[in-house]
């Protein structure tokens, strides 16, 4: 499975990180390097790497199910293999919330 690359998040560019929106990325995980262009400086904003282990720290504690948004399409192509190879529910079908992929009771 590959996820489409999420063209909205403009400080990760590649990566699992590039999923999560900008928001996520706040001032302690993000680096800003400067070039220069033709003699103009721009200042460019780019996770951190060496922060990864913060970021793990503060998505493992998110609550905002939307930050999670652009991982529903494998929860839904898990839940999808799953249905089909005997691991559903007694009745063949697996009903869950692909927000938070909690089943439905």
């Amino acid at each position: 499975y590959c996820f489409p690359k999420n063209q909205s998040n403009a400080i990760c560019k590649k990566g699992i990180e590039n999923l999560y929106p900008d928001t996520i990325f706040t001032d302690d995980l993000i680096k800003k390097v400067t070039i220069e262009i033709g003699g103009e400086k721009n200042v460019l904003v780019e996770f951190n790497e060496d922060r990864k282990n913060l970021l793990l720290e503060k998505i493992t504690t998110e609550t905002n199910t939307e930050v999670f948004r652009n991982f529903q399409p494998l929860i839904a192509k898990i839940i999808e293999i799953s249905n089909t190879s005997g691991n559903a529910s007694e009745n063949g079908v697996m009903e869950v919330d692909t927000v938070t992929a909690e089943p439905f009771p």
